[in-house]
């Protein structure tokens, strides 16, 4: 595991699309890519508003946030932020990745996030990754104006990354792309039983995107009946 800085590039169309970002982490191997929360846009675009509570509304893009008693958490209207206008803070912040496919639970290889630039000494997000077992696989206490942090692991295994805001908020909240647990899974209700059966052979033959596709090919076919079976139970 490594924690690195991050290079962000980011072309966006102010009120028309939310930021899109790509980010180079500086070292080899690691995922390139990776998807940004900013809080300001939600996935269709529209921006988020004072009222607005943040939950749910990024699952489509494979992540859900919540506090720590799994309410939704509020976010921040301020000229602090790193992408103006929001950024969020919870005690806990919790982030949890899902398969966008079946809203069962996935892992990133990468995650992390920014803060605020209003930062003083002994300020700082507290960021601890765990996997899908509760097992904490990595930690680090963030300090800095505007710092991005990443947790950069050997192969795909956070299921969570919990962030204790210390007067510091959270912003463009950064990961990789979600892999599910049980692809054969078809139904995210975290067992591989008859009603993912019953999904897969009625989507038979099916081309695109479909949660049925368990090994992701483009086609639901025999390969994904076999999986299927071997994931049973």
């Amino acid at each position: 595991m490594h924690i690195h800085d991050a290079i962000r590039s980011c072309s966006s169309n102010r009120g028309l699309a939310p930021i899109l970002c790509t980010t180079l982490v500086a070292t080899a191997g690691a995922a390139i890519g990776d998807t940004i929360v900013d809080f300001d846009y939600f996935p269709d675009g529209t921006p988020v508003l004072s009222s607005d509570q943040i939950s749910n509304q990024w699952a489509s893009w494979g992540v859900t946030f919540s506090s720590a008693d799994g309410g939704p958490i509020g976010h921040n209207a301020s000229t602090c932020s790193y992408s103006l206008p929001n950024h969020v803070g919870a005690y806990p912040m919790i982030a949890r990745f899902r398969d966008p496919l079946t809203g069962g639970a996935a892992v990133v290889q990468v995650v992390g996030s920014r803060q605020d630039w209003c930062w003083a000494p002994g300020e700082g997000l507290d960021m601890k990754a765990f996997n899908s077992d509760g097992e904490l696989v990595a930690s680090h206490f963030s300090t800095g104006a505007g710092t991005l942090h990443l947790f950069t692991m050997d192969s795909p295994v956070i299921a969570e990354l919990q962030v204790m805001c210390y007067l510091q908020g959270v912003d463009d909240f950064q990961f990789s792309t979600p892999i599910a647990l049980r692809p054969a899974d078809v139904n995210g209700d975290n067992t591989v039983n008859a009603v993912d059966l019953g999904i897969l052979l009625g989507a038979w033959g099916t081309a695109g995107p479909t949660a049925a596709d368990v090994n992701r090919s483009g086609m639901v076919d025999a390969v994904d009946l076999a999986l299927l079976i071997g994931d049973w139970g």
